[in-house]
């Protein structure tokens, strides 16, 4: 009896230079964790959520026009590029109508 106390003791010892806890501790905390004891489970549920969103870029180069004449030219071809853009788009809606119905 008086043996196995003197082991005890040498391991307590051991496990206190290795993980400065004492062997008593080691136990209660191995019994604290038992699965098979019952325990009380918390669940929290947080929600999240992610939006995305995307589109087209156009990008274009303008020129710098120094005459009268260059100015109406380019107003006009930028008349026209926004009157293409806007053909275009309206024949895609109409493409997406068309394939939904």
């Amino acid at each position: 009896m008086v043996g196995g106390l003197l082991i005890l003791y040498s391991i307590d010892s051991n496990i206190g230079v290795i993980k400065q806890k004492s062997l008593y501790s080691i136990l209660t905390d191995y019994f604290k964790e038992f699965p098979l004891l019952k325990r009380s489970v918390v669940i929290e549920l947080q929600g999240a959520a992610i939006v995305m969103s995307g589109g087209k870029a156009k990008v274009t180069v303008g020129r710098n026009p120094q005459s009268i004449d260059e100015k109406l030219e380019y107003l006009q071809e930028q008349i026209n590029e926004v009157k293409r853009d806007l053909e275009q788009k309206s024949k895609g809606l109409n493409e997406k109508i068309d394939r939904q119905s």
